[in-house]
């Protein structure tokens, strides 16, 4: 049986979210559940619409079969600054508690 195009569509979606929180996982970004701040919110919706439109997957998932927890997103990466800033979000608000 052939899948319809949104199917298709959202397979690759899920996919391209999987390998954006692998790569935020492996940054040391750590994804609030609940009371984000809007700024959170504002950076992790840019972080999602970064990764709809890329196309380098076999990129990334190069780069995540080698990259060791806690290392800086590779430049490639066109949400790179967008995890920088997640990152020191989520530290500041671990040291805020």
């Amino acid at each position: 049986m052939t899948q319809n195009v949104l199917e298709t569509k959202v397979g690759a979606f899920e996919a391209r979210m999987l390998l954006r929180r692998r790569m935020l996982g492996v940054a040391g970004v750590k994804e609030a559940n609940q009371h984000t701040s809007t700024a959170v919110e504002a950076e992790l919706r840019t972080s999602v619409i970064n990764c709809f439109n890329c196309d380098n997957d076999a990129s990334y998932m190069d780069w995540l079969a080698t990259a060791r927890e806690g290392v800086l997103p590779p430049y490639f990466c066109q949400n790179h600054d967008t995890i920088m800033r997640l990152k020191a979000m989520s530290q500041s608000k671990g040291e805020s508690k």
